[in-house]
């Protein structure tokens, strides 16, 4: 369950600053999405923020057009 996932150490919970949703703006514009699929560009913006990061996802078509251009992201069907 998310609770599960949630307590472990390798997972993250950050703020939604103005800059990381302003980049999923960005993010969304580059990729020709509505802003229907804001929440997947504020995670992909925020996953942005680490030298590394792994997004699990059941919705790995559109966070893999948001992320395609970034190598340190990596998307994990679940």
């Amino acid at each position: 369950t998310v609770n599960q996932l949630l307590k472990r150490d390798a997972i993250r919970v950050v703020e939604l600053t103005r800059e990381t949703a302003q980049r999923a703006g960005a993010l969304l514009e580059k990729a020709d999405m509505p802003s229907r699929h804001a929440v997947d560009a504020f995670v992909v913006s925020t996953a942005l923020e680490f030298d590394s990061a792994v997004i699990a996802t059941g919705d790995v078509a559109d966070l893999r057009r948001l992320s395609a251009a970034y190598r340190q992201i990596t998307l994990m069907h679940i």
